[in-house]
């Protein structure tokens, strides 16, 4: 029993080293083969795998919650594992293997209690819409929204509320409703628009501290893809105006100088494509060209080769 544990736990952060340098297929192979030999052998519970420092850490403080000594240690080691398996699979894309740990994580939901449930039916419902399945991920969103509406403690919840929201909107927009069909109090705007008002409240309560907890990386992600995702909502309403005003927001949200934060990176292109091809639409062309060129580094070569430098405007033609 002593050398299986070691074995495991060995596993274990042999995967999360992996995953920390930047390999997302040899993580997910290793966590899977762990979840094998747990999943045969379910009574050797005791393989805690280390260090907690590095378990996903989207799920914010409440993933406290799973070592605590109140918990049975042994579903505490295995959400442990399903959290690992579910982030290192998702960073893969092998979407299918996503579900599963989050499914297997909903299934072990009531002996973990309330804290818990919430995060693995959301992320159960980001699963399914990356499986393509909107119509489950959409029942989902829409209950766990007004769960976590109705509770008494609404403000600690906003996060999730925030986050329920954009994805009832993705499951919409997923849907066979998205080619402009939508119920009249289920709409992608009506969506964002609440998850907006969560955002601002939990900005509000946040004004009066210190400016590194104000602008948390998390908290700019938030900003950046409610903003982007409000204004996708208004364009599909027919307001280019007011989604212009959001990605706007959203492209102020994520600087190119902010780029070299790990969680704000991949929200750069997606961001500025936006906001530049809605420019170019409406007959901005000089402003979507130069917001477009900062997005991808090349705007001091175009900037040079306006002035008539030969050099950057070859390298902006082998664009």
């Amino acid at each position: 029993m002593g050398s299986s544990m070691a074995e495991r736990r060995t596993i274990g952060n042999m995967a999360l080293c992996f995953l920390s340098m930047g390999d997302v297929g040899t993580p997910l192979e290793l966590l899977l083969h762990l979840w094998m030999a747990f999943s045969e052998s379910p009574l050797s519970i005791e393989t805690d795998v280390r260090p907690m420092a590095l378990l996903l850490s989207s799920v914010g403080t409440e993933m406290e919650f799973m070592t605590n000594a109140a918990t049975h240690y042994g579903n505490s080691t295995k959400m442990q594992l399903l959290w690992k398996l579910f982030h290192a699979s998702s960073l893969a894309q092998d979407w299918a293997t996503c579900l599963d740990a989050a499914e297997e994580m909903s299934d072990g939901d009531g002996d973990c209690g309330q804290p818990h449930e919430k995060h693995s039916e959301m992320a159960r419902a980001f699963a399914l819409l990356q499986c393509h399945r909107p119509s489950a991920a959409r029942e989902i969103a829409s209950l766990l929204s007004s769960k976590l509406v109705s509770l008494k403690s609404i403000r600690a919840a906003q996060p999730l509320i925030m986050m329920a929201e954009l994805f009832f909107a993705d499951a919409l927009l997923q849907s066979e409703k998205s080619m402009g069909m939508f119920e009249n109090e289920c709409t992608p705007l009506i969506c964002t628009q609440r998850g907006l008002d969560a955002l601002a409240s939990m900005l509000r309560r946040k004004a009066g501290l210190p400016d590194k907890m104000k602008c948390s990386p998390s908290l700019q992600e938030l900003q950046v893809t409610q903003c982007n995702d409000h204004g996708i909502a208004l364009l599909i309403a027919g307001d280019s105006v007011g989604a212009l005003s959001y990605f706007r927001q959203a492209a102020n949200h994520v600087s190119i100088e902010t780029t070299n934060d790990e969680n704000l990176s991949w929200l750069l292109l997606p961001t500025y494509f936006n906001l530049s091809l809605l420019l170019l639409r409406d007959g901005h062309m000089e402003e979507s060209a130069k917001s477009w060129l900062r997005a991808r580094g090349y705007f001091s070569a175009w900037q040079r080769a306006v002035r008539g430098d030969n050099e950057s405007l070859r390298k902006l033609k082998d664009l």
